[in-house]
């Protein structure tokens, strides 16, 4: 992997190019960012760069190293999700078990480079005992490891592991960005902006939406749904959408964030942005909801889906709470 193929995040990649220039690579860092926005693409080039021979602004791609790194095959570079165990399972939490088997392959010495990188994806998820144990290594590492920690929020972590990382902040990329990417990776021309605009400012979202043609549709289900709660016929528009969620348990949340997305754009129209929505597709549609719903109905309706959301992460039976939800916004718009 190299720098140049990353999509934005130009001053980190400088910051990690001055790292590898000067020698002193630290221990541990700590890649921080919402999902999808390249920190395990960055993870990798700075790797390659870090175990490369002849490292300028570019990993060179001719040395044993590189040939190795770029196929993914190098032996001193280790991805090790530790929320997957021995058996293929996921787990919600990183345990201190998973931690430990990693510490038994640490103190070995690298094999072709001068060191040895770890990336941990979803570091986060580390129980506090996993991190403790992970701790006891940062204090005293090995002088060629060194270990890269993916995470999506720093809340999770333990102030004792953050001092001894070097922290690096990733932000969400901008439409621009979002929309070099698509045209790189030859993106129909009628679908570019609205799968940029629901991207969100994560290249991982652009590629999901961009391989899942569903999603698209799905939004498009998300909004009639929701347009049939505000002016259809309760018991007809609530079954149409129980229907939907039902079916579609499988993309729950991203029938939410659509949701959320959907009333984000209607209060856009409503303060005279429409110039700034995501679903920019369905102005017409969005435009006779914004004639319907005032700001206090809109903020209403983000707390009922927040609370539906808070719900699923606490093993809420999920029918029960989607038909709350339903009848709650269907509440707050006919009161």
């Amino acid at each position: 992997m190299q720098y140049q193929q990353i999509i934005g995040h130009e001053t980190i990649k400088e910051q990690l190019k001055n790292i590898v220039h000067s020698g002193k690579i630290s221990h541990a860092y700590i890649f921080d960012g919402p999902d999808g926005i390249g920190k395990s693409m960055m993870a990798h080039a700075f790797a390659s760069s870090i175990v490369c021979d002849n490292f300028q602004q570019e990993p060179c791609g001719v040395c044993k190293n590189c040939h190795l790194s770029f196929g993914n095959s190098h032996p001193d570079i280790i991805e090790m999700d530790l929320t997957i165990d021995k058996n293929g399972d996921i787990k919600e939490s990183i345990s201190v078990d998973a931690v430990r088997e990693l510490k038994k392959d640490v103190y070995i010495k690298p094999f072709f480079a001068d060191r040895k990188v770890y990336i941990i994806p979803s570091a986060q998820k580390m129980t506090v005992e996993a991190q403790n144990a992970l701790l006891k290594v940062f204090e005293e590492p090995p002088r060629f490891a060194t270990f890269i920690l993916l995470t999506n929020g720093l809340s999770k972590l333990l102030p004792t592991i953050l001092s001894r990382g070097v922290i690096v902040k990733f932000q969400l990329l901008s439409k621009e960005e979002l929309l070099q990417f698509a045209v790189q990776n030859g993106l129909k021309d009628d679908n570019r902006k609205v799968l940029t605009n629901l991207s969100n400012g994560q290249i991982g979202r652009l590629i999901a939406l961009s391989e899942d043609e569903e999603l698209i549709e799905l939004r498009n289900e998300t909004l009639k749904g929701f347009e049939a709660l505000v002016v259809g016929q309760k018991q007809n528009a609530i079954d149409r959408m129980f229907l939907l969620m039902k079916e579609r348990q499988e993309k729950a949340s991203d029938i939410i964030e659509f949701l959320t997305i959907i009333l984000s754009d209607i209060g856009l129209i409503r303060s005279g942005n429409s110039g700034k929505i995501i679903n920019s597709d369905q102005l017409q549609a969005l435009n006779e909801l914004a004639e319907i719903l005032n700001y206090h109905t809109l903020n209403n309706l983000l707390m009922c889906t927040l609370s539906f959301s808070e719900g699923q992460q606490k093993n809420q039976n999920y029918l029960v709470g989607m038909m709350k939800l339903l009848i709650s916004m269907w509440e707050e718009i006919h009161g």
